[in-house]
């Protein structure tokens, strides 16, 4: 019991560090939006927008509009936003990445949290971040297209941004000599737009049930001091939660193919068992060893 209290409350601190960093993706997100929207304005509007921000920027910081209309920065304001605007995207990358890499994990202490407490395939306990979610968005696919759609939304948005940004801010650059600045704000173009595309690749492979959801359904070696049956039901249970999760995780053709009885040192009748299923266009089979020591306990170790 106390192995399950400490995977349970592990659960609980990774999940709210989970919920934390979703909330900081998304900070994150609109920030860089905002971003990116101001310095496109900026950079398409110039006309029209250095007027307004000389003028805010002299009320704020109380100086003289005619002196700082002479004076101000502005191609140097164009370039911090640029830096700034890579920041925020690898900023985003980072978060966006952790977050799909806890619910992955949250998933899989799932499946181990379940299997200590020897709970059934139908049982819906412990499966809120991982099978239960990805069950219910399958059940429709309407709604699952719609949250589908949801991220290539954002990361269509984000790239029609980003790349206008850059494209005008380079063109203005080189069509008007400043070729140094040109180069240095090409780097750091290539940069924001490389962590764009792990970006945009994080979020298309880790939002889905096969990153989430354990597809290596046989677990590793587990001793069972709590299981009161005899052997044979011990087999009986395991090997029906190891097809029943295989089958779940759509692994094709699951049986068992032979069972047998064996002896070794830990006991002398154990149980072999050996389970045959297709993954993908392979045939692959699992071997396990089962045994009751002399206090009881029920052992599977795989092969």
């Amino acid at each position: 019991m106390e192995k399950i209290a400490a995977l349970t409350e592990h659960y609980q601190k990774t999940y709210e560090l989970t919920f934390e960093m979703w909330k900081q993706r998304n900070r994150v997100f609109l920030v860089l939006v905002g971003t990116i929207a101001v310095a496109a304005l900026l950079t398409f509007r110039v006309s029209d927008a250095k007027p307004l921000l000389v003028k805010w920027v002299a009320k704020y910081l109380g100086l003289s509009e005619s002196e700082l209309q002479m004076s101000f920065p502005y191609g140097l304001l164009q370039t911090s936003l640029m830096v700034i605007i890579f920041y925020l995207m690898m900023n985003l990358f980072h978060r966006a990445h952790n977050v799909l890499f806890y619910y992955g994990y949250l998933g899989r202490l799932e499946t181990e949290i379940r299997r200590h407490l020897h709970l059934s395939e139908a049982s819906y306990f412990f499966t809120r971040e991982g099978g239960s979610y990805w069950d219910d968005r399958k059940k429709s696919k309407f709604r699952g297209l719609g949250l589908d759609a949801v991220k290539y939304i954002y990361m269509a948005l984000l790239f029609v941004l980003l790349a206008a940004f850059i494209a005008k801010k380079l063109y203005d650059d080189f069509h008007t000599g400043t070729v140094g600045l040109g180069l240095v704000e090409s780097v750091v173009a290539f940069l924001t737009l490389f962590y764009f595309v792990q970006y945009a690749h994080s979020s298309y492979r880790g939002d889905s049930d096969a990153a989430v959801v354990p597809k290596s359904a046989p677990p590793d070696n587990e001793i069972n001091a709590e299981f009161t049956g005899t052997l044979d039901e011990y087999v009986n249970k395991h090997t029906g939660d190891l097809t029943s999760s295989l089958q779940r995780n759509n692994f094709k053709n699951v049986r068992i193919a032979s069972r047998e009885t064996v002896t070794n040192a830990l006991s002398p009748e154990g149980r072999k068992v050996i389970i045959e299923y297709e993954s993908g266009e392979r045939r692959e089979e699992r071997t396990f060893y089962y045994f009751e020591d002399s206090k009881g306990e029920k052992i599977a170790i795989p092969s």
